[in-house]
């Protein structure tokens, strides 16, 4: 019980007042008195309520005025004598405290001057809060007091704003308030002029209470972060003490159901009913007072009815229907599905015809035919008299009559819920039986399997399902299960826009002391005026668990298996219980845009289940995101935000509705689209012995060693990472969103790195596959996401920068926000995100040559070098990016005595990103048929002043533009760009620089060997994740297939769980990067095609090398050459539907020698291209040589030919 409220703001205590109370009011009309005096017996009335009741203790919070007012000297003192004897008057019956009320946060009215602030606030409320806390325990922080009681929150997202998510930024900290309060009502009767609120504005208007309630559940979430509760302190019907014929008839009941039952599935842990012996809101009148005797209020009966329905405590709400006039609710208890709540607020009154009275049918789940049903129902909504509840009613002494009679569902249908009408109904759920067939998940190798249930474990246990949009991770659970979903736009807020006012002065004053080498200072400055404000994005969220609980006949659980297929994209669990075998099916459907669950029994009768969603914690600011399911024999998942529809509710009412195929149509259906698109493609590694075959998959992911090689497994563990990129990125809209550093999949409200679209490789990793492995055409997401920087970063590069174009760095969201990411050195302090980013509209044109894909992206292109442009500026004769790092590296600061820093200029990475970058505008523009040679020349001038690639004092590529002392390179290899995934190398002249890479990736192996073995060592030999997937596909380019094949398997064996594949971050349980990164690198041990050969060479001997700029020139595709040992050892290998630059298709198989056995190349385009097998250099006569049938033979072999072409090349 919260004592005070309106009253507490006049309450003051008189240690010597006899009497307990003194209330005078100002006039018989008056619903408060003008002011309390209490006295010590006061605290004698608390002894009438049941023993154990909770009280939030309500006290003055004095200022000047009313210190002068009542007289009592020092409010602060007078404030801390009261609270003293509450404390001891109550005991342990003591919840909390709550100082001060609404008018507390009233600037300009008559307790607060006109410039009192929220912070103003909260710094006198701690002062209050800690001499309180000082007396009563002798310590400054105790969890003593529930903070804020400000009036309904109307606005959020300003700091000035009164609301509690501010009271608690400005300092209402966890160490005393341990609950946080807004309070609430459905409408005002206070000193309106015209028109004052009715029953059809207020009560009966769930539009309204919908728009209210969303602030609450928004700072509920907001407050649940940080470990305290939110409270919905003070609430009812019209404010003011309530409206005559409002809030004291029927309608208030029925109101108060739907309001309660709706605030239960949101983060609101309690709610507080206002009541005064005067009020007209009050559910009951204690007294005589106006000449009526004490009697039960309508409010009364629709509290009891959600007693009723919450009796026992520990329920879960959740919102079935939420319509303009009617809403249900399902209730669960411990997960089982307990009760539906269902509350009919169409208007009908006294003076209507009963004829016409509106009501709704409502169909039950099956197995609900016997269900009880219990009514709150009388004569009309504007009547006070006559309610019942399942025939039982009130009487004046507050004692309930009658005998409790409940009706019953027909035909699994409630018929009649009436206009202004509430009913409960409870039941459990039972359907149907087939015939099913064991697994035998040994036998089929695209499968990852088990033979016992995961945990709960999100990425260790569970399996995970995705359309592209929506996703899931199943464990398999037996008796219950908790299956996670995601909808990829499901995101923690609206866009914010956070460039730093300061940011453009600041840009100036860091470039100028990195030119001088005061790298220190520039960072400790840059920190302040160039990281953005707040300084992160907004974070991927989770949207919440779907529960699921079966009920079994008794026995043991036997012959259990889970799966999930990555042939069909289906998932699987199938076990036997007392005779009786059951199956469950997860597919996520892109034909049909839902997830789907298929419960089957092998007997009539025997499924037993009950579902429900938790949303758990959210984190909402302007992004109305709603989820809804539907359940009958499958269970469908349909999931919308506003970001992809205006009305998400309606869209998802509208699906769920549309769903009218049976489960083997959608699932035909889903298998169907999945397998045109992954099918493009296979790799076969040769055969698993029998005896890694019959194992688990957790057994053989344990087992696998380089000595100890699985090709089967290998092959699935390829295979799984288009799964997942089919599974993540999917094209559908240009609202579609590429897969994050979880993919689409997440379990908390604030994963790992915010789960965010990270860009110095992570995002850029994500999509390696998907040109080499047959997946181009899922890449418009992506493309989505740079038009979106695009559009975002123009502003940044502008208010940054003073800059033209677009920029946009380390890290961005689904708004596409461009500016600096985090405080953190090593990566805050990078421009070139976007850079990298619009490589892959490079990339994609040369795989795919797809000029009005070209065109579509030219502007964005255009936009990145027009940054560039403008923003590099000249060091030591050459232009460079200032300021900039090198990716999450830092190095020693010279005679600084082993201080590190991390900003630079002319970073490795940057000077061959923006070569690669300038160089292809030509391109570009003569397949366009783009005339615009200033720009042009511009970028090829600026691009001849770019820093060249060199070696550094260890032997390596540098990193920076000077040879600074720095830590061996490990997880930071952004500055070997030029090999992976571009080539800027000649294998023929740049022997030094290629060495360089090659020393980098060999230090990298034997640091890990050295450490295997417990030597000492410096650095890890590259981490989990992206990392080791780099050096994958590193060692692939540069022709050391050992070292590729031992970062495969340490990857799978010590980077990926055993149980599910799924890859190990750094430091999260799961970054998808590694799973997409490692496919993409064991391409490059296969297939090459990076390299282009000039095409004015007037002979084979004659061949030189071609770079990006030169227009004329075509693809080289190497044939098999770094095939690492055990890659063929098990009986040779194959691939089919691997991608080459220039639109070539090629299938290629070896013997178990690693030697080529038969290649076929099928041009897509109709474009010409040189074919050699193995390493040799461009122009070498040496090496292996071929034999093209038709078009001659030699160690290079040029191909020319029609669109459509198919060219056999055999070992010569």
């Amino acid at each position: 019980m919260r004592v005070g409220g309106s009253t507490q703001n006049s309450a003051v205590y008189y240690p010597n007042q006899t009497v307990g109370i003194i209330a005078p009011f100002g006039s018989p009309a008056s619903d408060q008195p003008s002011k309390s005096m209490l006295g010590p017996a006061w605290f004698e009335s608390f002894q009438q309520f049941p023993k154990g009741t909770p009280y939030i203790y309500g006290l003055n919070f004095f200022n000047a005025v009313n210190e002068t007012l009542f007289n009592v000297g020092n409010g602060l003192a007078q404030c801390v004598l009261e609270a003293s004897v509450a404390y001891k008057a109550l005991g342990h019956s003591l919840y909390a405290y709550e100082i001060g009320n609404e008018v507390d946060g009233w600037p300009g009215g008559s307790r607060r001057p006109s410039d009192w602030t929220i912070q103003s606030y909260v710094t006198q409320w701690n002062q209050y809060a800690t001499a309180i806390s000082q007396r009563l325990t002798g310590v400054d922080a105790m969890r003593l007091f529930q903070g804020a009681a400000f009036e309904a929150p109307r606005r959020i997202g300003n700091k000035t704003y009164w609301n509690i998510e501010n009271a608690y930024l400005d300092g209402m900290r966890s160490n005393k308030a341990k609950t946080l309060s807004d309070h609430e009502y459905m409408g005002a009767n206070c000193h309106y002029t015209g028109i004052g609120p009715t029953i059809e504005t207020s009560l009966f208007n769930r539009t309204n209470m919908l728009s209210r309630v969303w602030y609450h559940d928004y700072l509920g979430n907001a407050t649940a972060k940080s470990g305290i509760s939110y409270v919905l302190g003070e609430t009812n019907s019209i404010s003011c003490q309530g409206a005559f014929n409002i809030s004291d008839v029927m309608a208030s009941a029925v109101w108060a159901v739907d309001y309660v039952m709706y605030l239960s599935s949101l983060k609101v842990s309690r709610v507080h009913f206002h009541m005064g012996t005067r009020y007209r809101y009050s559910p009951w009148q204690p007294i005589f007072y106006n000449d009526t005797e004490a009697h039960v209020k309508p409010l009364y009966y629709g509290n009891l009815f959600n007693a009723e329905v919450f009796a026992g405590g520990r329920k879960q709400t959740e919102v079935l229907v939420n319509g303009t006039n009617f809403g249900a609710y399902a209730v669960y208890s411990s997960g089982t599905l307990e009760s539906i709540v269902a509350v009919n607020l169409n208007m009908w009154n006294s003076t209507s015809d009963t004829s016409k009275r509106p009501y709704t049918a409502l169909k039950l789940p099956r197995g609900w035919a016997n269900a009880k049903v219990s009514r709150l129902t009388n004569p009309g909504v504007d009547i006070a008299d006559n309610i019942t509840i399942s025939g039982q009613y009130v009487n004046p002494k507050g004692e309930i009559v009658g005998k409790k009679s409940y009706g019953k569902a027909f035909d699994e249908t409630v018929r009649e819920i009436k206009g202004d009408r509430v009913i409960a109904i409870g039941t459990f759920g039972q359907v149907g039986a087939e015939i099913l067939k064991t697994p035998t998940s040994a036998s089929n190798q695209w499968r990852i399997w088990d033979d016992e249930a995961g945990a709960t474990t999100a990425f260790t246990d569970q399996y995970v399902i995705g359309n592209g949009r929506i996703g899931a991770m199943f464990s398999g659970g037996q008796t219950s299960e908790s299956i996670n979903i995601n909808e990829n736009s499901f995101w923690s807020g609206s866009f914010i826009d956070r460039i730093n006012p300061d940011a453009q002065p600041t840009v100036k004053q860091v470039q100028q002391l990195v030119q001088q080498g005061n790298f220190s200072e520039a960072e400790e400055l840059g920190k302040l005026g160039y990281t953005g404000t707040p300084m992160s994005t907004r974070n991927y969220d989770t949207l919440g668990t779907l529960g699921l609980t079966q009920t079994f006949p008794d026995g043991n659980v036997t012959n259990y298996e889970r799966w999930i297929d990555i042939q069909e994209a289906v998932g699987g669990t199938y076990f036997s219980v007392g005779g009786i075998t059951y199956q469950r099916e997860y597919i996520a459907s892109n034909p049909d845009d839902i997830i789907a669950i298929n419960l089957k029994a092998s007997q009539p009768g025997s499924l037993n289940f009950n579902i429900r969603l938790d949303r758990g914690a959210w984190d909402v600011v302007g992004l109305n995101r709603h989820v809804q399911y539907s359940t009958a024999v499958n269970g469908d998942s349909v999931a919308w935000t506003s970001y992809r529809k205006k009305d998400p509710p309606n869209a998802v009412l509208s699906d769920l509705a549309a769903i009218s195929k049976s489960y083997n149509k959608i699932r035909t259906a889903h298998v169907s689209d999945y397998q045109a698109i992954a099918g493009r493609m296979s790799l076969d590694l040769g055969t698993s012995t029998p005896e890694q075959k019959s194992q688990t998959t957790p057994h053989r992911m344990a087992n696998i060693a380089v000595d100890a090689f699985d090709p089967e497994l290998a092959s699935l563990y390829f295979q799984l990472g288009r799964f997942l990129l089919i599974s993540s990125s999917r094209p559908s809209s240009n609202r579609a969103l590429p897969p994050n550093l979880q993919g689409l999949w997440n379990n908390v409200a604030d994963p790992p790195w915010g789960g965010k679209y990270t860009i110095n490789i992570n995002l850029q990793m994500n999509y390696w596959p998907s040109l080499t492995t047959g997946l181009a055409d899922l890449i418009s997401p992506l493309n989505n996401l740079l038009k979106t920087m695009h559009s975002r970063g123009t502003k940044v590069a502008k208010e940054m920068y003073g800059c033209s174009g677009t920029v946009t760095h380390h890290n961005t969201d689904l708004w596409g926000d461009s500016a600096p990411q985090d405080n953190y050195a090593p990566a805050t302090f990078w421009p070139m995100g976007a850079t990298w980013m619009i490589t892959h509209v490079i990339e994609h044109y040369r795989f795919t040559g797809d000029r009005e894909f070209l065109r579509d992206m030219f502007p964005t292109l255009k936009a990145n070098v027009e940054f560039a442009l403008d923003f590099l500026t000249e060091y030591n004769g050459y232009m460079v990016a200032n300021p900039s790092v090198s990716p999450e590296n830092t190095y020693i600061i010279p005679n600084s005595n082993g201080k590190t820093a991390s900003i630079s200029l002319g970073t490795t990475i940057d000077n061959q990103l923006l070569w690669e970058v300038f160089g292809f505008i030509p391109e570009a523009q003569a397949a366009l048929g783009i005339r615009d040679d200033k720009f042009a020349k511009r970028a090829a001038k600026m691009r001849a002043k770019l820093p060249g690639l060199r070696i550094n004092q260890y032997g390596g590529i540098a990193e920076w533009v000077h040879d600074y002392e720095e830590p061996p390179p490990s997880t930071r290899v952004g500055f070997v760009f030029p090999s992976t995934p571009f080539f800027i190398l000649d294998l023929a002249r740049n022997i030094m620089t290629l060495t360089g890479v090659k020393s980098i990736l060999i230090w990298l192996y034997t640091a890990q060997e050295l450490q295997a073995n417990s030597l000492s060592c410096s650095n890890d030999g590259g981490p989990c994740g992206w990392p080791r997937a780099w050096t994958v596909a590193m060692s692939g380019r540069m022709f050391l297939p050992e070292i590729a094949h031992e970062r495969l398997v340490t990857q799978m064996s010590d980077c990926s769980w055993n149980k599910t594949m799924l890859n190990q971050g750094d430091v999260a349980p799961f970054q998808i990067d590694g799973n997409f990164g490692t496919p993409a690198g064991i391409v490059e041990s296969f297939i090459q095609s990076h390299e282009y050969i000039k095409t004015r060479a007037h002979n084979r001997a004659d061949l030189e090398a071609a770079y990006t700029g030169e227009l004329d020139k075509v693809t080289l595709i190497r044939l098999l050459p770094s095939v690492p040992a055990a890659w063929a050892a098990n009986g040779g290998g194959s691939f089919k539907g691997m991608i080459a630059r220039g639109g070539f298709k090629v299938d290629a198989s070896w013997d178990s020698n690693g030697q080529l056995k038969t290649a076929t190349i099928v041009s897509e385009l109709g474009n010409s291209a040189y074919v050699t097998l193995g390493q040799s250099p461009i122009g070498s006569s040496e090496g292996l040589g071929i034999k093209v049938s038709g078009h001659g033979s030699g160690v290079f072999v040029n191909l020319k030919g029609k669109k459509g072409t198919k060219f056999a090349v055999t070992a010569a």
